[in-house]
């Protein structure tokens, strides 16, 4: 696996690495195959997950810097027409 490669080889520092995959099995495949190559620590350090959520955890961490509060709530399409 690359990833593992990288951090075994290359010396990259997990936490410099994001791995994107397009669905939630994959991440938790990747995830597991990486504790078994490198180790839980150094696999927890790598940003790992889907687009989606990869891209909700930046802005929850990073919410103000672009000016929005961090405990928004993410719709899916059939709620995005919810009168309030």
């Amino acid at each position: 696996m690359r990833i593992a490669y990288l951090i075994t080889h290359c010396y990259l520092p997990p936490g410099s690495i994001c791995a994107v995959t397009f669905t939630n099995k994959a991440a938790n495949e990747m995830r597991e195959r990486l504790v078994k190559l490198v180790g839980k620590d150094q696999t927890a350090q790598i940003k790992m997950g889907t687009f989606h959520a990869l891209c909700v955890s930046f802005l929850r961490r990073y919410a103000r810097s672009v000016g929005i509060e961090g405990n928004f709530t993410v719709c899916d399409a059939d709620e995005r027409y919810v009168s309030r």
